[in-house]
């Protein structure tokens, strides 16, 4: 079913008004998350997953209820449809995109620091490809990027909020380019 079916026959706050919450499908299949202290890593001498790392129509969460790690290096490569850097409160999710030829794609909504902690860093030419993107997304949440270095890339595909409009006034975000 797509979303034009959908409209066409579902009815919400006839009498008052109703609020539907659509989760982005890859995490509706499943998402691989990465929690308590794991640290993940594409590419360079020491990989602890294959490149490319490629997570299908499944979401990513780094950082759910604790926290996780991924760095992407040299020559690296990670695509992702979805993804959540610090998920919720308490947690903290960092990603690296670092070193030439090291590269992060994500197709869908790229969340850092939903209500945890989450960071990007970008660096030493590595380069980040993300669609919709939302930093410090619900209140409490604290979202950070970091671009830095010669041949540093974050690329945003469309334009979309840094904080949410909900929770911009107690959300936090910063982002730096260097």
């Amino acid at each position: 079913m797509n979303l034009s079916d959908l409209t066409k026959s579902l009815c919400m706050g006839t009498a008052l008004t109703g609020t539907m919450l659509i989760i982005p499908s890859a995490f509706a299949g499943g998402a691989m998350i990465i929690d308590h202290g794991v640290h993940e890593i594409v590419g360079g001498l020491t990989p602890t997953r294959p490149s490319p790392w490629d997570l299908g129509t499944d979401g990513l969460v780094v950082g759910s209820v604790s926290n996780g790690y991924v760095t992407v290096q040299d020559g690296g490569h990670l695509k992702t449809t979805s993804s959540v850097l610090g998920h919720f409160r308490g947690s903290e999710g960092a990603i690296t995109v670092s070193g030439d030829g090291a590269t992060w794609e994500d197709t869908g909504v790229l969340f850092i620091g939903r209500e945890g902690n989450g960071s990007l860093l970008i660096e030493d030419g590595g380069r980040v490809t993300s669609l919709m993107n939302y930093i410090g997304d619900v209140s409490g949440g604290l979202g950070s990027v970091r671009v830095s270095g010669d041949g540093s890339i974050w690329e945003l595909r469309i334009s979309s909020p840094l904080a949410s409009t909900e929770a911009a006034e107690f959300s936090k975000f910063l982002m730096e380019v260097l």
